[in-house]
């Protein structure tokens, strides 16, 4: 939309509060996998997430203390994996 014009526009749709449920449901994921990444010293890997969605598992475990993340993968397929500290 508009994309020749200066200035150009940024439009986000979202659908019933689409965006805030998944952000709360990542959230809830995220401390989930934390908790079981603690308790059994395994990593953890999630399914192929967007750069949105993973930024969100990161700034959500950033201080939890015990575990640590990093993203992985290439392209569409990059996941997160949280790791026992």
């Amino acid at each position: 939309m508009n994309h020749h014009a200066p200035g150009r526009w940024a439009v986000r749709l979202d659908a019933n509060g689409y965006r805030a449920n998944r952000e709360r449901e990542l959230v809830l994921m995220a401390r989930t996998a934390a908790e079981q990444v603690k308790k059994y010293r395994q990593p953890f890997t999630f399914s192929a997430l967007n750069a949105a969605e993973r930024r969100i598992i990161h700034l959500t475990l950033a201080t939890e203390p015990g575990v640590r993340t990093e993203s992985i993968g290439h392209g569409d397929d990059r996941k997160v994996v949280v790791h026992p500290v």
